[in-house]
């Protein structure tokens, strides 16, 4: 939907800023914490060491030829 008018964008700046202001109070913002848990921390390096092992020296190869990577895709 995209509304034209200035009061329609004013009413929907206003309605964001009141859920803002209403689900999150600075005590809440402060405590909040973007650190990865150790599971998380644990789930990135597998990514990563899958990615290095299985998909980087093969992605050239795909890139010029448009093959799907199926066998990557069954690991």
């Amino acid at each position: 939907m995209i509304f034209t008018k200035p009061s329609a964008l004013r009413a929907i700046s206003r309605v964001g800023a009141v859920a803002t202001k209403k689900h999150f109070s600075a005590s809440t913002v402060a405590r909040i914490s973007f650190a990865l848990t150790p599971e998380q921390l644990e789930l990135q390096d597998l990514a990563r060491n899958f990615t290095a092992k299985e998909i980087t020296p093969k992605a050239a190869h795909h890139d010029r030829t448009g093959e799907y990577p199926v066998e990557i895709l069954k690991k």
